[in-house]
C-alpha cells in the first residue's frame, strides 16, 4: 500500500483499508517514513520548494498520524517517526530540510506526552547518512541547485556551497545501509519499553556529542571549516561614516591574536574537538 502523504483522500482511503483488515484488534504500529532533501542557501531557496518539503516531512506526517489514533488505541500500538540527525545539529546550506526534521522532532516529543496515557509509544528514528538515499540522486540534486544559483549567488555562495556538499557527499558513500536503519526499526515495534529516540548509522554519537555540547557553535565551526569564502564583516557601513563600537574593537583584537581558524572566542577547543570527532 502507497500513501502519498500530501493527499488527504490517499490518507483516509489507507486508514479503511487498515481498519478493514485489522478489524477490532487495531494497529500495532504505525512507520512514518516519508520524507524529501533540499538544499541551498536560505538566501536562495525557492519557497515553493520550501513549503513542498514542509508538506512532506511535517504536515504529510501529521496528517498521517492523525488517521490512526483510534486504531493505535484498540491495539496498544505505537508510534514509529523516521526523523534525521540533522534535528540535532543544524548545518549551512541545509536549512529547508534540517529544520522540518527539527520540527518533526518537536512534534514526537509532544505526542510522545499527549498519548502516553493510553499506553502508546512514540518513538524518533535518527539516522545518519544513507548513501541510498534518495537512490543516489544527491550529487545530481546538489549540482542542479549550483547551476540554478544567478551568478551573484554563485560567487557569493558557490565555493562554500560546493565545499560543504562534496564533504557531505562523501560521508553518505560511507554512510550505513537501509537494513542497518531497518534493524532499528524494528527492534522499537518489538521493545516492552522503547527508547523515545534511536540514534543510527555510522558516526551519530560522535556528531549528538558535538550538538549536544554546543549545537550553534558546532555548526559554526563546521561552517569555517568547509567554507572557501572570507568571513563577513562586522558592519557593511564604512568605518568613516559611524563610530567603532567596543564590540567590534575587542573582535579586532582578538582577530589579531590568533589566526581565524575559528569564529568563536569562548570554549573553542572543545568546539574543535567536537567538529573532529563528527568528522572522523
Amino acid at each position: 500500500m502507497i500513501i502519498e502523504v500530501t493527499d488527504a483522500e490517499s490518507i483516509a482511503a489507507a486508514a479503511r483499508e487498515v481498519r478493514a483488515a485489522v478489524g477490532p484488534r487495531g494497529l500495532g504500529g504505525l512507520i512514518n517514513n516519508a520524507g524529501i532533501g533540499v538544499f541551498g542557501p536560505v538566501e536562495t531557496v525557492s519557497i515553493d520548494d520550501l513549503r513542498r518539503i514542509y508538506e512532506v516531512n511535517v504536515f504529510g506526517q501529521v496528517a498521517t498520524i492523525q488517521a490512526f489514533p483510534p486504531l493505535l488505541r484498540a491495539g496498544r500500538g505505537r508510534v514509529v517517526n523516521i526523523g534525521s540527525i540533522g534535528d540535532r545539529l543544524s548545518l549551512p546550506f541545509g536549512a529547508p530540510l534540517t529544520s522540518s526534521k527539527s520540527a518533526l522532532a518537536s512534534i514526537t516529543d509532544s505526542l510522545r506526552i499527549e498519548l502516553r496515557p493510553w499506553g502508546i509509544h512514540v518513538v524518533l528514528i535518527e539516522p545518519g547518512l544513507d548513501p541510498h538515499r534518495n537512490g543516489g540522486q544527491s550529487r545530481v540534486r546538489c549540482q542542479r541547485v549550483l547551476d540554478e544559483l544567478s551568478p551573484r549567488h554563485r560567487a557569493l555562495y558557490g565555493p562554500s556551497f560546493a565545499a560543504m556538499m562534496s564533504r557531505l557527499l562523501a560521508k553518505e558513500r560511507d554512510g550505513s545501509s537501509p537494513e542497518v536503519v531497518a534493524a532499528v526499526i524494528v527492534r522499537a515495534l518489538r521493545a516492552h519499553r522503547p527508547r523515545a529516540r534511536y540514534l543510527v548509522g555510522k558516526g551519530h554519537r560522535p556528531m549528538a556529542l558535538a550538538a549536544r555540547g554546543h549545537p550553534t557553535e558546532s555548526s559554526t565551526c563546521s561552517a569555517s571549516r568547509c567554507s572557501t569564502c572570507p568571513p563577513p564583516s562586522v558592519s557593511s557601513v564604512p568605518r568613516g561614516k559611524r563610530r567603532t563600537t567596543a564590540t567590534e574593537r575587542t573582535i579586532e583584537s582578538r582577530s589579531s591574536e590568533r589566526p581565524a581558524t575559528c569564529p568563536l572566542d569562548r570554549r573553542s577547543a572543545a568546539i574543535r574537538v567536537n567538529v573532529a570527532l563528527a568528522d572522523g
